[in-house]
């Protein structure tokens, strides 16, 4: 068989005909269909891999050139009467670690007619391997160097490491693609990404991956440019902190400097220092990428309808819907909804909510029933005036305990609902009453049978419980909520404070809570404690314990006051996870006359804390090996 392509340009067309060849010669000959030696410069054939990847190995790496007899994938021996060829000569580097696991085409069961070589004595055994002795078989030769790794380099289990967290990451619907999907474990890398992906990972999912691999400087400095990419992308930009964000960006620069090679600071890197002043003189970056345009490239696919004209077929589409778009605006009445938009996308289901799976209806306990209960009139405003004037009642009932806050609350919550009623009922008998008809059916209580769901879809966000995020590979079921709580320091404090709180949990069940006339729809869920289940670390991240729950006698929520975030398992420590919080899709539910300098439109995973710069030389020092990776492991470089 000619062999003279592995000597070959790899461009050209004699070494892509002697690649495809080769690799139909190997799998004919292979035992295991699945995989075969690589024989590439940097595999060697120590490492088996599918069909696929050995292709592109041999692209990318080249091809073994001392690899003259395919001995590996299928070829028969060419041994003599006496000794092994002298080309053929045992490598040591590659064939001892190859003779206890290398079985695919020399052990199967061919009978050799060859007369079987004569041993070797052992003064000549001793010559060849007098060069190996007590040294390991990765020494560098005459023809390959070792270099140590750069303080940027992943060691191997780093890489896995790296690779897990990707793969094991289930991020929310049309937050990114599947990340599981990017990530090869047998390569230990990633592939597929499109630039949305690119963005997302580099702003997002990179500086968690990140937090458990590398030297802590090096590390700090990658997160703070990937925490400059977050501030330069973000929605909402403080025109008055771009002073700070280039002086940052100056210093991000610095230290990548100090760690990375020359090689690494190519015009791209340069590029980054002129982004600060294009957003100064363009505005921000998401009115002039190109996300809005390839969304748009979509709508003039939808038109095609006759593949042998997409052209014609997208202009005739576009004009009809112009057409159609400038006669209603002067042809249809004030008020009126555009021709072809069904009326249940404007004004939204139930307050911008509707079902995504089918109910199953379940008789919940009294006591849940009245948790759920309560959490809809706490958030009703027609009932607020009413919790005053029974906080009052309670007051003038019980005078010993008009100072304590905690107690009074308590009691409010387990009365509250029997006096509402009581009260609604002797205020109708007046004929000009001020009872709103919401009200005065929540004061009458829900039904006994709650209708339950698996998914609903709330102002543009998908909402799922955490049995039916199981099930899927996206992950739905996580919610925050910022609420005015109060804030207990202990079992025997009657005076607690009251301020804004963050909680964080994940939906159990969702419930459309039944007053006869409407439903309100309600998340239970099971919520992370708020003093030793939460915290933030120094770079802003906001990490959740979810196997500490608390607020147990409160798990209700309505399904319109949480924000949507996900949770990725902290590569530190497994039991505390990471919060990503998801943007805002749709605002098709708010009011007309709200500002929008009001809607929280800002795509914000964490608080972006830059490390400050002086911390780098406390955590280097004068350490004259923070640019060498330690141990064993290096880079082999042909001479």
């Amino acid at each position: 068989m000619d062999k003279s392509w592995m000597h070959a340009d790899r461009r050209s067309l004699k070494f892509q005909i002697g690649v495809d060849n080769f690799l139909k010669f190997a799998l004919a000959n292979a035992s295991d269909k699945s995989s075969i030696c690589c024989p590439c410069m940097k595999c060697c054939n120590n490492d088996e891999f599918s069909i696929r990847v050995v292709k592109d190995h041999i692209y990318f790496n080249g091809i073994f050139a001392e690899y003259k007899q395919w001995k590996w994938h299928g070829e028969p021996s060419t041994m003599n009467n006496n000794r092994v060829a002298e080309s053929e000569t045992v490598d040591f580097h590659q064939d001892l670690g190859q003779l206890g696991d290398k079985n695919n085409a020399a052990f199967d069961n061919t009978v050799e007619n060859d007369v079987a070589p004569i041993p070797l004595s052992g003064e000549e055994v001793l010559s060849r391997v007098k060069g190996y002795v007590g040294r390991n078989l990765a020494t560098p030769g005459p023809n390959r160097s070792k270099f140590p790794l750069g303080s940027w380099n992943l060691l191997l289990e780093e890489k896995k490491i790296v690779c897990r967290s990707f793969f094991g990451m289930k991020v929310s619907s049309r937050f990114s693609s599947n990340v599981r999907n990017l990530v090869s474990m047998e390569d230990l890398r990633l592939v597929g990404l499109k630039s949305h992906d690119c963005h997302t990972i580099m702003q997002i999912l990179l500086p968690i991956a990140l937090r458990s691999v590398l030297a802590k400087p090096v590390r700090y400095a990658i997160i703070r440019f990937c925490l400059f990419f977050k501030a330069i992308c973000s929605k909402v930009i403080d025109v008055s902190k771009l002073k700070q964000m280039q002086a940052d960006l100056v210093d991000t620069v610095c230290l990548l400097e100090k760690f990375f090679p020359p090689s690494f600071f190519d015009i791209m890197i340069h590029l980054t220092v002129h982004l600060v002043r294009e957003v100064e003189l363009c505005g921000p970056v998401f009115l002039r990428w190109m996300y809005p345009f390839e969304r748009y490239m979509k709508v003039f696919r939808g038109y095609v309808r006759n593949h042998n004209f997409p052209e014609g077929c997208i202009a005739e589409n576009y004009i009809v819907e112009e057409a159609i778009e400038f006669c209603s605006d002067r042809f249809l009445d004030e008020g009126a909804t555009t021709a072809g938009i069904p009326t249940k996308s404007l004004s939204g289901l139930c307050n911008g909510c509707k079902r995504l799976s089918g109910s199953v209806m379940v008789a919940v306990p009294y006591k849940q029933l009245q948790l759920a209960h309560l959490c809809v009139l706490r958030n009703t405003e027609d009932a607020t005036p009413y919790f005053i004037e029974h906080m009052e009642f309670l007051k003038l009932i019980y005078p010993d305990m008009k100072k304590k806050k905690k107690w009074l609350r308590e009691k409010q919550n387990a009365t509250f609902a029997d006096w509402l009623k009581e009260r609604v009922a002797n205020e109708m008998m007046f004929p000009h009453n001020q009872v709103s008809k919401a009200l005065r059916w929540m004061a009458g209580g829900p039904r006994d049978l709650v209708p339950t769901y698996s998914g609903y879809h709330v102002i543009g966000v998908d909402f799922s419980t955490k049995d039916q995020d199981n099930k899927r590979t996206v992950q739905n079921s996580g919610v925050h909520l910022v609420a005015d709580a109060m804030q207990v320091a202990s079992a025997k404090d009657n005076n607690p404070k009251t301020r804004d709180m963050d909680f964080y949990g994940v939906i159990r069940e969702i419930w459309e809570v039944d007053y006869y006339k409407f439903r309100v729809p309600l998340f239970k869920c099971d919520w992370v404690e708020s003093s030793k289940g939460i915290k933030v670390d120094e770079l802003g991240f906001t990490l959740v314990k979810l196997n500490r729950l608390g607020h147990s006698n409160d798990p209700f929520v309505l399904a319109t006051h949480v924000k949507q975030v996900f949770y990725i398992e902290d590569p530190l420590d497994t039991d505390w996870s990471v919060v990503v919080r998801c943007p805002d899709r749709d605002y098709e539910g708010t009011l007309a006359d709200e500002e929008s300098d009001q809607i929280e439109v800002e795509h914000q995973p964490f608080i972006p804390t830059m490390p400050l710069v002086d911390t780098f030389d406390d955590l280097v020092g004068h350490q004259p090996s923070i640019h060498i990776r330690d141990g064993n492991e290096g880079i082999w470089i042909d001479n």
